[in-house]
């Protein structure tokens, strides 16, 4: 099915594990060959031990809300109260979360039913504008089109932005392992950690992190990573601190 909005040509297209999305101009909004268990490998999985008592997080660039309906299957597995503000700048992608629907029982929240300990407040605007205006959080997370379709959303100056909205101990997960964006989050004061995928990377950063509380963040390191970091050299956990 393909239509127009506002000028952009866009499409359903089904991901590899029976998910739609859509294609928008030549991107699509969440990755079709992973579907949307890259939602959980990217923004979930790397803060999961921040889930616990009263947790504050800013999603920028929540589309459809796949990957907020993933955080709070999370946040109720660990019994945790959640408060999140998400940005979206398009009203036409948000409203496109009425049609798709990821395999997340809690995207049913995203659409509107409400729960207890649950407050999501979605506010259709330009994160550049407004994220200084919102208070702070104990977890961030960006997630864009990318550095080259939204360049502003992963500039030193809006990650500083970022960095500045965070608590103390606080963390960002990016959907991106462009070393691009990783310079500029080590500019804006962050401790970056590189996340490698099988076949992509993510970054997590820190506010005030030691070393040791930033790795107790990262997921464990799968039998295969753990191989190839053997036979090959390769660091799967690529700390940057300077």
């Amino acid at each position: 099915m393909t239509k127009e909005e506002k000028g952009e040509q866009v499409k359903r297209v089904i991901c590899s594990d029976g998910s739609m999305t859509m294609l928008i101009d030549d991107m699509f909004l969440h990755p079709p060959k992973y579907g949307a268990h890259h939602s959980v490998d990217v923004h979930v999985t790397p803060i999961a031990s921040l889930l616990s008592g009263n947790v504050r997080v800013l999603d920028i660039g929540f589309g459809t809300g796949w990957t907020v309906a993933a955080l709070i299957d999370e946040c109720i597995r660990r019994n945790c109260t959640l408060d999140l503000i998400g940005i979206e700048k398009s009203k036409e992608v948000y409203e496109q979360r009425l049609t798709l629907h990821p395999p997340f029982d809690a995207h049913k929240y995203v659409r509107g039913e409400q729960r207890e300990g649950l407050h999501v407040n979605v506010i259709i605007d330009d994160a550049t504008n407004i994220i200084t205006t919102l208070g702070t959080f104990n977890i961030i997370l960006l997630d864009g089109w990318n550095e080259h379709k939204t360049p502003e959303l992963y500039s030193e100056d809006f990650l500083k932005k970022c960095y500045d909205a965070l608590k103390q101990n606080g963390a960002i997960t990016v959907n991106t392992g462009s070393w691009n964006v990783k310079d500029n989050l080590v500019k804006a004061g962050f401790k970056v950690e590189t996340i490698a995928h099988k076949e992509y990377e993510s970054l997590v950063g820190g506010s005030e992190f030691s070393q040791q509380v930033l790795l107790t963040l990262l997921p464990p390191l799968q039998d295969d990573q753990l191989m190839e970091t053997r036979e090959t050299g390769k660091n799967h956990s690529l700390l940057q601190t300077r």
